[in-house]
């Protein structure tokens, strides 16, 4: 069986918070620039920035793992994120494309 590497938790800033709500709702980035009056370049950071921290490969993955480390809860509509859940930081590799997903799994015996 495998798990996710176990770097340091750390919990999400409130924007990341606002933004990964507004994700979870299936909202576009310009969408959620516009309700967050943010430009589209800082959504993006954001975005990129929890997609690298918690080691998701794309949008859908990330709300995934938003949910299953706590941070939104099931059969909540539209998605509240809990603010002060922690979630674990993966600092195993700063290039996923050149090392692998592989490389954040350890093997669990």
């Amino acid at each position: 069986m495998e798990k996710s590497c176990t770097c340091c938790p750390r919990k999400l800033t409130t924007r990341e918070l606002d933004v990964a709500e507004l994700l979870a709702q299936g909202l576009s980035t310009e969408t959620m620039a516009d309700v967050l009056s943010l430009s589209h370049h800082t959504v993006t950071a954001h975005l990129g920035k929890m997609l690298r921290h918690l080691n998701a490969h794309n949008r859908t993955e990330l709300v995934a793992r938003l949910y299953a480390y706590g941070v939104f809860s099931s059969g909540e509509w539209p998605p509240r994120a809990t603010p002060h859940r922690d979630v674990p930081v993966c600092h195993c590799s700063p290039n996923r494309e050149e090392s692998g997903a592989a490389s954040h799994l350890v093997a669990d015996r």
